[in-house]
């Protein structure tokens, strides 16, 4: 599968931050180009019920500046994340499940370059989930409605405290920075639930392979180099066309909304409202 994601520019950025190719003309904006990355992926039928599946993919997006709780600018930056997830499924009747795993790791903006290095903007975590379809059904995109419950383990090393009051850096437990909001501990190891309804209908009938298809989820992310989880609600709607069940172009737009937490990584009321327009081509290549 091949996505492109569509940039947008003039993000505003400090001078003495931006630098180099991406500034704008007066060195105090930065351009986000689009991008265009390949994915992949492959579906193994073990037996009747069983398959085994992996896919490799990207995450891209851009987001603006806002101020984190250093008091200091950032995120004004086009990131570049790969996921990669693998689990086996297993057919129980009209229900599908799913155990595996899932990883994310971000590969630009001065991360180091191994997973297993202090400060890693990445993340890996263990999965069970269940999905089940209902209403009508269509020839290529199955029952309108599908349900998909996710129940996630992830490890994390626990990081020091986290001060949301720049007044608070440099001191260790200063008095009047001893309470939440000001204080963010660190945390460990999670569960965390995940919940997606999916909406999918063909256009022009049963059998059209022309449709509409709309998505809610809440989501998170939880990187090794943040004390506290990062949860997001997210909206994502589009029209798909499928040419053959084998090949598939999809346009959407995909809104997120991340949940203020308690003044990290943002100062209050800041926050991340990301809004981002992706295509993807996916091919599906048989193999007997």
């Amino acid at each position: 599968m091949a996505t492109y994601n569509i940039g947008s520019g003039d993000l505003p950025r400090p001078s003495y931050v931006c630098s180099g190719g991406n500034c704008g003309p007066t060195g105090n904006y930065e351009y986000a180009n689009p991008a265009t990355n390949l994915g992949y992926g492959v579906n193994i039928n073990l037996a009747p019920r069983w398959t085994l599946n992996y896919v490799h993919s990207y995450v891209n997006q851009n987001l603006g500046t806002v101020t984190n709780y250093k008091g200091a600018p950032t995120y004004a930056v086009f990131n570049n994340d790969r996921t990669d997830d693998a689990n086996v499924g297993y057919l129980l009747g009209p229900v599908a499940l799913a155990a595996g795993w899932h990883q994310r790791v971000r590969q630009c903006c001065g991360n180091p370059p191994l997973q297993s290095d202090a400060g890693q903007t990445a993340y890996h975590y263990w999965y069970v989930q269940g999905s089940e379809g209902f209403g009508p059904g269509s020839k290529y995109f199955g029952r309108m409605f599908s349900l998909t419950l996710q129940a996630a383990y992830e490890p994390h090393v626990p990081s020091a405290a986290y001060y949301a009051n720049p007044a608070c850096l440099g001191y260790a437990t200063p008095a009047e920075c001893a309470t939440p909001p000001y204080e963010i501990p660190g945390e460990g190891n999670k569960w965390h639930g995940l919940y997606n309804i999916h909406f999918a209908t063909p256009i022009g009938g049963k059998t059209s392979g022309f449709g509409f298809v709309a998505q809610y989820l809440n989501n998170w992310d939880y990187f090794d180099n943040a004390p506290i989880m990062y949860l997001y609600n997210e909206m994502d709607y589009g029209i798909i066309y499928k040419f053959s069940p084998l090949v598939t172009l999809s346009v959407a737009n995909s809104n997120l909304y991340q949940h203020q937490n308690a003044g990290y990584p943002f100062v209050i009321p800041n926050t991340i409202n990301r809004n981002k327009l992706y295509m993807t081509l996916d091919f599906a290549v048989p193999v007997y």
